[in-house]
């Protein structure tokens, strides 16, 4: 098949552009608390280890940021926000839609890369206060400690956003969540669930017990 591409002169049209990571700046006093919990967790059951993370998605409008937080044991995506501002507002209210969905469970590892929205104040309270325990990837790294939201990420914009010229933010929204809530989570299978949907898996294991 590449050779053909190649002597047709066509590629793949879900190619996308590469962005430079840039390395949050972290303080003396932050640093000791960057630790990455998750890695060691044992992941049986869902609520154990959530994930969350930030990623771009261009519309003629600007530039719109999408929130997600996913149930690394089902995959299962609980929580998603989109605004034109990547704040920490904008991960604080998808935190509390992912705690409203699953009925505001304790102990839970919440991991995310070193952004300062997860940093903030902000964040940082609400977590403790809903007795959320955080995580974050590790210094000197990034993408590789938080697989499950950039496997996300990357089948998003492969399957909902390539070829979509989005107007504004309400576009976007309308789309890609239609995408996750309709798709997604029901009727896309994955292989590291045995070929069952996020869904679907969270129902057999819940049947289980």
């Amino acid at each position: 098949v590449s050779r053909y591409m190649k002597e047709m002169g066509i590629a793949a049209a879900t190619t996308q552009k590469r962005f430079r990571q840039k390395r949050p700046k972290l303080s003396s006093d932050s640093s000791p608390a960057i630790i990455n919990r998750a890695k060691e967790a044992s992941i049986i059951s869902t609520n154990t280890v959530w994930t969350t993370d930030i990623t771009y998605i261009r519309t003629k409008a600007g530039w719109a940021y999408l929130s997600t937080i996913i149930d690394r044991y089902s995959r299962m995506v609980i929580a998603m926000r989109m605004d034109y501002s990547m704040t920490s507002r904008l991960c604080c209210d998808t935190l509390e839609d992912a705690l409203s969905a699953r009925a505001f469970p304790k102990g839970v590892i919440i991991h995310s890369d070193k952004g300062s929205q997860y940093r903030s104040r902000a964040f940082v309270q609400l977590a403790r206060e809903h007795s959320l325990i955080q995580s974050f990837s590790s210094i000197g790294h990034s993408c590789d400690e938080n697989a499950a939201q950039e496997s996300f990420h990357s089948t998003l914009k492969r399957e909902c956003v390539c070829g979509i010229v989005f107007e504004d933010l309400e576009h976007a929204r309308r789309v890609i969540f239609r995408w996750i809530g309709g798709y997604y989570n029901i009727s896309r299978p994955h292989t590291a669930l045995g070929g069952l949907t996020p869904s679907a898996f969270e129902s057999t294991i819940i049947g289980v017990f």
